[in-house]
Parts: C-alpha cells; structure tokens; sequence
C-alpha cells in the first residue's frame, strides 16, 4: 500500500508536506497542493481512517438519529431518500454513517447520548424523532454537534422543508381550479410541528381567498399509515354534504383513499379531487397520476450533510435553511366550471 511517505520520496518533499497538502493546510502553496495531490492519485494514494483519526482528532463518523411513528425504518419512503442525499454527502466529505438507538451491545438502559459518546460520533443528524423526549434533549443540549431536520430549535441548526408554504401553495392551486368546498385530512400532531404549519397554510389561503372553512372536512389522519386515513376518507365521502377536494397528509396515506373512494364506487377525480403531499416516486405510477406537491428530499439531505461537515471542520454558526417545495400537476384534480 502507497504511504505519504511513499509520495513524499517521488515529490521530492518532506512527509509532513503531503500530510499538508492532503488536508489542505494553508501554509503552503496551492500549486504545490496541486502537484501532491496530483501524484497521490496517480499512485492509487487512499488515507488510513485510524492515522488520520489520530492527525485530527475526529471518527469521521456521523451519528444518524431516525425513529419514524409508524416504526417503518428505512422503508419510509420520504425520509429514505433524505437519508440517501446525507449519506452521498457525507461520504463525499470523508465521513462514514452510524445509526444511534438506545439500549445498544447489551446496554439496554444506555441513552442517544451514552450511545454518540461510546461510537466517538462527530455529529448527530436527527429526523423524525420525538423532539420532546428526555433523551432526544439530552443529546441537542450536550456538546455534540446536531443538525435537525423539520424541527427548529433555538441555538441549533435546522433544515425546514416549507410546509407552510406548500399547503398554501396547494389549497391555492385547488382554488385556481374552481374549487371552493375544500377537506384537509392531516397527519397526527408531533413535536416537529410540521402539522400545525400546514394547518397554518391552509386555513391562511382559504382566509385570503374569503372561502368558510368547514370545519366537519377537518379531520385527523396519520403519516404514513393505511388505516386512520381510509376511515377519515370514507367517513367524509359518505356525508350528506361532502367536499369537492381533499388534501392528504402525505403520497402513501393517499393510497388509502384511491382504495376508499373505489370502495364506494366512486372515480377520481370525476366524484373527489385528491391531493397529494411530499412528491414520491409512487404518486407518479398512480391511477389517475396523483397531483401533488413535491418536497425536494435530495436538497434536504445534502443540506443537512454539508452543514454537518462545516460545524464539524469550520465550527459553523447555527442557522436554519428553509427548502421550498414545487407543485407536482397528475390528473386527480377536476376543473370545476366557474
């Protein structure tokens, strides 16, 4: 295997000098950076994790914090992809990924945190996690790096996905097109707040657009699961007086009602308009296409992975980055006459 001071020998500089150049010191010249660089990948040059582990004092080992209420794991369509776009990140800065749960090697009482401590962890990125447990906070308030995703919190960085914005965006798109009888069934209320900003953008557009809102069309479903959803959609569709449009809480939760509306002997969108949320690859291989809006996961996620690599390396300020989502148009809206 090709050492530094293997490369040091055929550049004709010190071992400490292509130590130097490989990690981008400032105190020598780019050209000579350029020339060392050039000849470690000639000669298949690949760093030794452990040696520079011990150069840098960091695991080059990023913790990711990911427990879905519907206990789907990587299955989960959604936030599989945003953490697909981190790990691509990550991997491109040098760094590898750990999954952090309790209760790990035998240690079914350890916390987040014990777990981050006992793995050297760098940095913990945290998604879909229950934001108000004793644990979760223990780890954003100790001194380990975090990045949250969809979840803000004073003093720490977040990448928010614009819900309230989307579901404005949504409800104005449904109004565009005649409709003005509109039903919301959103997912359960969690401590990520994502529901309260979409019932914020919501009721904000049908205010803006001087449409009563009935507040029997409201009802409460889940993310990412069959059941509560079907129920919600059955129950609305077989009111006496019932909407033209319904809103989803998200893509998966809107195959629940394609089935509920079949069920009923019903067609979209000839009897119900159905949109959808989050923009997932399924939407689109639906029948008629489901027309939803799309939150940008690839964005997210290599947001969440670069900001992670700057607290890290540069010891970056906190900040919060908002990540705009964009009208996916299917075929399950009716354009209702005016």
């Amino acid at each position: 295997m090709i050492t530094i001071y293997d490369i040091a020998k055929i550049a004709k500089v010190s071992p400490s000098t292509v130590s130097k150049a490989l990690n981008d010191h400032s105190d020598i010249s780019e050209k000579t950076k350029q020339r060392i660089r050039k000849l470690a990948d000639e000669q298949g040059y690949f760093p030794n994790s452990h040696a520079r582990s011990l150069i840098t004092k960091r695991s080059y080992n990023i913790g990711v914090l990911f427990i879905d209420e519907a206990n789907s794991g990587l299955t989960h369509a959604f936030f599989a992809e945003i953490l697909e776009s981190i790990r691509l990140e990550l991997e491109k800065g040098g760094y590898d990924i750990t999954f952090i749960s309790s209760g790990f090697g035998g240690h079914k009482d350890a916390s987040f945190l014990e777990h981050c401590r006992y793995r050297g962890v760098d940095g913990v990125i945290l998604a879909c996690i229950d934001f108000d447990s004793e644990q979760v906070r223990e780890l954003i308030a100790s001194d380990i790096p975090v990045v949250l995703i969809d979840k803000e919190i004073e003093g720490r960085s977040s990448i928010l996905s614009m819900n309230y914005e989307g579901m404005k965006q949504s409800v104005e798109y449904l109004i565009a097109e005649g409709h003005t009888e509109i039903g919301f069934i959103h997912g359960q209320r969690n401590s990520t707040g994502v529901t309260e900003r979409r019932l914020a953008g919501f009721y904000k557009a049908m205010e803006e657009a001087q449409i009563p809102v009935n507040e029997k069309w409201i009802m409460t479903g889940a993310y990412y699961a069959w059941e509560p959803t079907y129920e919600c959609v059955k129950k609305m569709l077989t009111m006496d007086h019932r909407p033209t449009a319904l809103l989803m809480p998200d893509d998966y939760a809107a195959l629940a009602a394609y089935r509920a509306v079949d069920r009923l002997n019903m067609k979209i969108p000839e009897d119900i308009s159905l949109m959808g949320y989050d923009g997932l690859e399924i939407s689109q291989a639906m029948s008629p296409r489901l027309t939803t809006m799309q939150q940008n996961t690839k964005m997210i996620g290599s947001l969440a992975g670069k900001k992670m690599i700057r607290l890290i390396e540069y010891n970056d300020q906190h900040e919060v980055i908002y990540v705009p989502s964009q009208l996916l148009e299917g075929k399950s809206v009716k354009k209702l006459m005016k």
